[in-house]
This record gives C-alpha cells, sequence and structure tokens, in this order.
C-alpha cells in the first residue's frame, strides 16, 4: 500500500513539472499543484490555500468538494470544482503549449493575450504586469503617467494628478507610521519597483482588469512577472467619488501590510485581519480620529470571521463589516500598542488562533474550540456594550 502511493506521488510530480498552471492569467507556484494524467484526461490537484483564495476572489462554491491530503499536504481536485462552478468557471488545457489556465468565463485566457504593441504606455504595462492587464482592451485607453515618491500613477483625468500629486504618498507613509512600520519606506527589498496604480475612466475598463473582483470598487492584486518576481498593483475606478478618501487609503494599507507580513497567497484566515485594518484606516482618514468603533448591521460569528464563504453580495459586506467591527475591538478594547504587537506576532506565526491568544490572553486554556468561545464572547460583549463612532 505504501509503494504504491509513493509511485502515485511521483507520478503527480513528474506531470507538474510539465504543466504550468494559471488561475486568473496568474502563474501558481509548481510546489501548489499535483497532475496526473489518466486515461487522455489530466487530473489537478491544487492545494488548499490556493483555492480558498479562489473562493474570496471569485465566490465559488467547495463545499461539496472532499479534501485529499497526500503526504501532509491538503488539496482540492481542481477538476471537480471547475465542473460544480461551470457558470462561472472554464478550464483551458493546451497539451502543445503545457499551459493549464483557469479563467473567470468573463474574461480571456492567458493563451488568448498574445497582442504585442510598440506603444510605450504598453511597454510599461507589459513589463510589469504581464500576467494582470488585459492589454488588448487596455491598448484602447489614452493613458497618461505621473510618478510620485512610491508609485506610478496612470490616469486620463488631468484632476487626478493634481489631487493626487503627493497624496497617495502621504497615505502610505502615515499608514506606516500608524503601525508602527518605521523601517518599511522601500519598495525595493520586496516588490523591486514603484508600485502602479490604475484608475479605470469606466466600469468596462474597471472590469477588464484581470484578477480583479468584479464586485470590488478597488482591488490590491500581486502578480508574477516573466522572471517570477512579484509585482503589485493597484486598481481603481476614477470618477469613484469614494476614491480619495476610502478607496486608496483601503488599498494602499493593503499594498502595505502584504508587504509588511510578506504575503503572496493569502491565508484565508488572514482576510479578516487585512481587511479590517484597510477599513480602519479609511475611517481614520475620513473622521481624523485615530479611534473608531463599529457595530455590524448584522453580526456573524467569529469562526465564520476566520473561514468565511461568501455566496452573495450581502455576505461579502457582512464579512467586510464584521472585519472592521473585530478590528475596532482589538484597538479599542487593547489599544494600538497591542495590536501592532499582534501583527508583529502574525508575521512569525501563521496560527492566527494561538497568536491572538498568545498576545491577548483570552483563554487559559489551549484548547482552539475554547479560545474561539472566548474571544466570540468578549467581542458580543464589547458590541454591546460601546458607542458607534458618528461616520460622515
Amino acid at each position: 500500500m505504501i509503494s504504491s502511493f509513493i509511485v502515485f506521488f511521483l507520478i503527480l510530480h513528474i506531470y507538474a513539472d510539465d504543466y504550468i498552471l494559471f488561475i486568473f492569467n496568474k502563474p501558481i507556484n509548481s510546489n501548489e499543484y499535483l497532475i496526473k494524467e489518466k486515461e487522455n484526461v489530466l487530473n489537478i490537484l491544487v492545494s488548499k490555500e490556493i483555492i480558498e483564495n479562489l473562493v474570496y476572489e471569485a465566490n465559488i462554491d467547495i463545499k461539496n468538494i472532499e479534501v485529499i491530503n497526500i503526504k501532509g499536504k491538503n488539496y482540492y481536485n481542481l477538476n471537480k470544482i471547475i465542473i460544480s462552478n461551470s457558470s462561472k468557471l472554464v478550464l483551458y488545457i493546451n497539451k502543445d503549449t503545457k499551459i493549464i489556465d483557469v479563467n473567470n468565463l468573463t474574461r480571456k485566457s492567458t493563451q488568448n493575450n498574445t497582442n504585442n504593441t510598440i506603444n510605450s504606455y504598453s511597454s510599461d504595462l507589459k513589463l510589469n504586469n504581464d500576467y494582470n492587464l488585459n492589454i488588448n482592451k487596455i491598448n484602447k485607453i489614452e493613458y497618461k503617467k505621473y510618478e510620485t515618491k512610491y508609485f506610478i500613477i496612470y490616469y486620463t483625468n488631468d484632476q487626478m494628478k493634481i489631487i493626487l500629486n503627493n497624496l497617495v504618498d502621504y497615505y502610505y507613509e502615515e499608514f506606516i507610521k500608524f503601525m508602527g512600520f518605521s523601517d518599511y519606506y522601500n519598495f525595493r527589498n520586496f516588490f523591486g519597483e514603484k508600485i502602479p496604480i490604475y484608475l479605470a475612466p469606466n466600469d468596462d475598463v474597471y472590469k477588464s482588469y484581470d484578477m480583479v473582483p468584479e464586485w470590488s470598487s478597488g482591488a490590491f492584486v500581486i502578480n508574477y512577472d516573466f522572471y517570477n518576481l512579484a509585482r503589485a498593483s493597484i486598481y481603481a475606478h476614477e470618477k469613484d467619488p469614494l476614491l480619495i478618501q476610502r478607496v486608496l487609503p483601503h488599498e494602499i494599507s493593503h499594498l502595505v501590510m502584504y508587504r509588511y507580513l510578506n504575503l503572496i497567497n493569502t491565508p484565508l484566515t488572514f482576510k479578516f485581519v487585512l481587511e479590517g485594518i484597510a477599513q480602519y484606516q479609511e475611517y481614520r482618514i475620513i473622521t481624523g480620529l485615530d479611534y473608531i468603533n463599529y457595530i455590524p448591521s448584522s453580526k456573524i460569528s467569529f469562526y465564520n470571521l476566520l473561514y468565511p464563504n461568501f455566496y452573495s453580495n450581502e455576505e461579502i459586506k457582512n464579512f467586510y463589516d464584521n472585519s472592521l467591527s473585530f478590528t475596532c475591538f482589538l484597538v479599542n478594547s487593547y489599544g494600538i500598542n497591542k495590536y501592532r504587537e499582534f501583527i508583529k506576532e502574525l508575521k512569525k506565526d501563521n496560527n492566527i488562533i494561538n497568536v491572538l491568544n498568545k498576545v491577548y490572553k483570552f483563554s487559559l486554556s489551549y484548547n482552539e474550540n475554547n479560545i474561539i468561545k472566548e474571544i466570540e464572547n468578549k467581542w458580543n460583549y464589547y458590541i454591546n456594550h460601546t458607542t458607534p463612532t458618528n461616520i460622515r
């Protein structure tokens, strides 16, 4: 039994080396998937972490898909996920080029994105974000380019250059200062370059950006270039009335947090931390206050905050609202220095329950269920005994 298992495992890795897997035009590290060919059909297993990110980004359903454990690592069968979500996802397999591409039905495959151009703007895009943009659509837009200390802004409305002149740099440095990351002023150690911000002139252009959730008003995206180096980008709507005070502070805070925590593939349990502090930063900018209280209109459990499933826009909104509320609970109940300590410990240990209990001492128990129960109780107490901040 053991020997047959080892043979199967080796076969999988042989095929994984032959094929390159893309999900939403992003190349996936070969250590994160296994492939076996049987009766001329490729069976593709993708790591649990990658699939959970796909659930978050594409709002797909995996509740009836079993988890497969191979040599201590958990996988999902990608073929079954595609079949179960055939209204949302499509799978391209090219046995000649050895490319496997999972894409949203409304977006083009990486294999079809072969347009070359001599346009200088397109060259910039291709250099920095080859896997991240649908070049065929973007080329139709006449963008202008403006560099700040940390960012390169692509825009069409001249007012954007005036309004955002030093503002994006301020948001970046101000959030770093708030979080106590005083040694993180240089991007080049992690992302290797200034970060591009793409401001879409209309909704159709925004939706043409690959890797951007269609329900979003802004997005921070990490992808890989030709040399498999991580590249970061920020996307937003140029005409969004919330662009200045909410969208850009939110996405720039993601940039800082991803960089500080050294995240590429985000653990599912980190989502509420990242979205919570990003929204907290939004409301700090709007109100000018360092301490914000927020009560969600529809409370979800802490367990569902840790392991979210999105089946509707309402559930997405509830997740964001509760992520903000939980962040407010931590910052206001225990102070910003304790929260900074929590993030610092999270950089060392991605077991978020252990880290929360280590820093905040919610429970004397080492049992995860007991810790979650105590966290839930203390969060509920905060919600029932706090006055929400008046946010205009």
